[in-house]
């Protein structure tokens, strides 16, 4: 079944329990797109807890492994079995950050802990725009929708808070792609679509979540092999026609600092 991004909000993840309903109420997953689907009306997702990692997409039912993991691995599993449902349906899941303003938005992509949700943060402290996620996004035809808080690492790095985002689906306007990175040093520089895309290494923190394997059982699966469909080709065709249709392609380096002033003169 088809489905329409405006109705992602309202999708839901049914669990029949307390047991399930305690699995998924976390931080961890609050702090993610999951969060956004959890108690919807009309539940079309449904959740099971098992012995084995399972993606059904013809029953829309994830099964996840509760006896063998803990909540973190867990998260993780929903958020493979999300994103697979999403490219399935043609909707393209990232893993990054997107900011926008009456103008435009922003998608802010890196490497873990570079800076991508604190960016978001600042962007939305010190500028005229206004997060929509930080961390899991899917993106539709016209509609961006982002996770429902911003993780926010304090000072010693170990310790983390979450804060609500406001608004967490939007319009997808004129867009440009900002690959970011905390940094001493002070650097720009502007790729085209198939600069960008030939960073492989880029490309597959982006889409990770569907290319990276998983480890269920001590073995090694690709997405195409849990699900039965060829979800790494459709997610690159789907990440190739976003990355073609942004205004601009730039990497920023330097600190909080360097890098809003880098970005608003991008404007």
């Amino acid at each position: 079944m088809k489905v329409d991004l405006r109705d992602i909000p309202r999708i839901g993840i049914e669990s029949e329990n307390e047991t399930e309903l305690n699995l998924i109420s976390t931080d961890l997953i609050h702090s993610k797109l999951a969060f956004k689907l959890i108690n919807g009306v009309n539940p079309d997702i449904r959740i099971e807890l098992g012995s084995n990692f399972q993606i059904d997409l013809e029953a829309r039912t994830i099964v996840l492994p509760h006896t063998s993991y803990g909540r973190s691995e867990l998260n993780y599993f929903l958020r493979v079995a999300l994103d697979s449902v999403a490219v399935v349906n043609g909707v393209l899941p990232l893993h990054g950050g997107a900011v926008y303003s009456k103008d435009q938005s922003l998608f802010l992509f890196g490497f873990s802990k570079d800076g991508k949700s604190t960016m978001v943060k600042a962007l939305g402290d010190r500028t005229g725009y206004a997060p929509i996620g930080d961390d899991h996004l899917l993106v539709g035809k016209d509609r961006v929708v982002g996770n429902s808080q911003l993780r926010i690492r304090l000072a010693d790095d170990l310790t983390e808070k979450f804060e609500p985002v406001e608004t967490t689906e939007r319009a997808l306007r004129d867009y440009s792609i900002l690959w970011v990175q905390l940094s001493s040093q002070d650097n720009y520089t502007r790729h085209t679509v198939s600069e960008f895309l030939g960073r492989e290494e880029r490309v597959n923190e982006v889409l990770k979540y569907i290319l990276k394997p998983v480890t269920v059982n001590g073995c090694l699966y690709t997405i195409d092999d849990l699900t039965g469909v060829d979800i790494e080709a459709r997610g690159r065709e789907l990440f190739k026609r976003f990355i073609g249709q942004s205004r601009q392609i730039n990497t920023i380096q330097g600190n909080i600092h360097q890098i809003l002033r880098r970005t608003m003169e991008q404007k």
